[in-house]
């Protein structure tokens, strides 16, 4: 099953996403000339955890624990 995007909806879209993404790398920049960069990596680094929380309140999304499985090898 092939599924085809028409080209001015998949560029429209890339667009968007570049813009978004382009935003975000000024944005980080331009805080590495006000903040020092230990700060600045702290924020970055727990922005996804933030995003994921806000979800909850937000979205009402359900709570979904990551579970770990570990696989067991034997040698």
């Amino acid at each position: 099953m092939c599924f085809h995007l028409p080209t001015a909806r998949f560029l429209t879209r890339c667009s968007l996403f570049c813009l978004l993404w382009v935003a975000t790398n000024y944005m980080y920049i331009h805080s590495l000339r006000i903040l020092l960069a230990t700060d600045v990596m702290a924020l970055f680094a727990t922005n996804v955890s933030c995003v994921y929380l806000l979800s909850w309140v937000i979205l009402h999304e359900q709570f979904v624990g990551v579970r770990v499985s570990r696989k067991q090898t034997v040698f």
